[in-house]
């Protein structure tokens, strides 16, 4: 084989041609870069004939990977920062036009244009759009704007028996994620895969201000694990590992909104379909009985992120249950299913006696909200009575450097 071209057999991944690996998570599965997979990318790495230069890994999913970048020739005289995100080669296959995620994009944009703008756009702005040819394949590019942590990232520092997110962030989100799917179905999209890893909140405040250094702002320069081995570098793979910004210095504002990202799974809201990517946890029960998907399904979706921003939790876990082992867990916190659904149901237990109450949920939601709101209002009370040196402090800084004073509203938590 020629040198510089990419091979065509399978890839064996050994995580130990990057030795430093462990200490540098998160990253993307490195079995994903492969022929057809990612597209292998370095710091500094250029775009589009120079006018996209890499600078930070924003995050990555299991069909893309996510970066910030500097677009040089931006709208903006003097450029201007943007996220592009790369879809593995195999997700590129169909090209630009026929690529669901961009069609939908330009459908909600001219729709968006088409209203008067009195609420917040709900649905992530789309920039550009081009495709890129890697050692794994040709693969598309979205250019977007810079959003800053999803929903999912601000939920792991806020373990629910600890802490609490404030009741103003949980009211806006709400509010912001039901005005969203409302927008997106009058626009004629059903979005098909709402959840917190695919909401993110927008990052206004870093972005607006030109004395700002974003990149120290999103934690510095990014940790990299470089490629270690006395064997030539495949080209599949990356020449060095890169973790994820970790978003060091967002915090919640009252002037940040959330944007649904990831419409890929998206499809008309007068259609029903058979097939979508469904977290088994997050399936709503009819799908069990029908195995088919309507715009509804978002409703089911919606309310089990305001259950999570409440309880900071998933409503229902999973633990590769049979299906009707997980009905019972979605009885026994709902409450009976409709009478047509029950009966098939009692169909499916025919085979299946035994059920681990152990695992059930012990009460019903309604029964669970007054004791989790008294939780909340005495984590803020002690929050108040504790005082906190560190967030006082950064919320004298907020009101010195703004003139809004952010203390008495629970939003002063800047562990991002």
């Amino acid at each position: 084989m020629p040198k510089g071209e990419p091979s065509s057999e399978p890839l064996v991944i050994n995580w130990r041609l990057y030795p430093k690996y462990t200490g540098y998570m998160p990253h993307e599965p490195l079995e994903r870069y492969a022929p057809g997979g990612f597209h292998p990318v370095s710091l500094g790495d250029t775009l589009q004939d120079g006018r996209y230069t890499i600078r930070l890994k924003l995050g990555y999913g299991g069909q893309s990977t996510v970066w910030l970048v500097w677009d040089a020739y931006h709208e903006l005289e003097t450029g201007a920062w943007v996220a592009i995100k790369i879809k593995s080669a195999r997700a590129s296959e169909k090209g630009l036009d026929a690529d669901t995620e961009i069609g939908v994009l330009r459908k909600l944009e001219q729709y968006y244009l088409s209203q008067t703008q009195t609420q917040t756009r709900p649905f992530i702005q789309l920039f550009d759009t081009f495709q890129h040819t890697g050692p794994n394949g040709v693969h598309t590019c979205i250019v977007t704007e810079v959003l800053g942590p999803t929903l999912a990232n601000i939920l792991q520092d806020y373990p629910p028996e600890e802490d609490t997110l404030p009741p103003s962030v949980i009211l806006r989100v709400s509010q912001q994620l039901l005005h969203g799917l409302e927008f997106a179905h009058a626009a004629g999209i059903a979005h098909g895969d709402v959840y917190p890893g695919n909401i993110s909140f927008t990052w206004k405040t870093a972005l607006a201000d030109a004395d700002n250094d974003l990149i120290e702002m999103m934690g510095g320069e990014p940790m990299t694990v470089p490629y270690e081995s006395d064997a030539e570098r495949p080209h599949s793979l990356p020449q060095q590992l890169i973790a994820c910004t970790m978003f060091d210095d967002w915090y919640f504002d009252p002037s940040e909104d959330i944007r649904l990202i990831d419409w890929g799974w998206s499809f008309p809201v007068d259609e029903t379909v058979t097939v979508l990517g469904q977290p088994s946890n997050l399936r709503p029960p009819e799908t069990f009985f029908v195995h088919t998907f309507t715009y509804k399904q978002n409703l089911w979706r919606a309310g089990s992120v305001i259950y999570t921003l409440f309880y900071q939790k998933s409503p229902f876990s999973f633990f590769a249950d049979p299906d009707h082992f997980f009905i019972r867990r979605l009885v026994a916190k709902l409450g009976p299913l409709p009478a047509p659904w029950h009966k098939k149901w009692e169909d499916m237990l025919v085979d299946y006696k035994y059920v681990n109450e152990d695992v059930m949920p012990q009460k019903l939601i309604q029964d669970t909200f007054e004791p989790r709101w008294q939780q909340i209002v005495a984590n803020i009370l002690k929050s108040d009575k504790d005082g906190d040196e560190y967030h006082n402090e950064k919320a004298d800084k907020n009101n010195d450097e703004d003139g809004r004073d952010y203390s008495d509203k629970g939003i002063t938590d800047e562990r991002h």
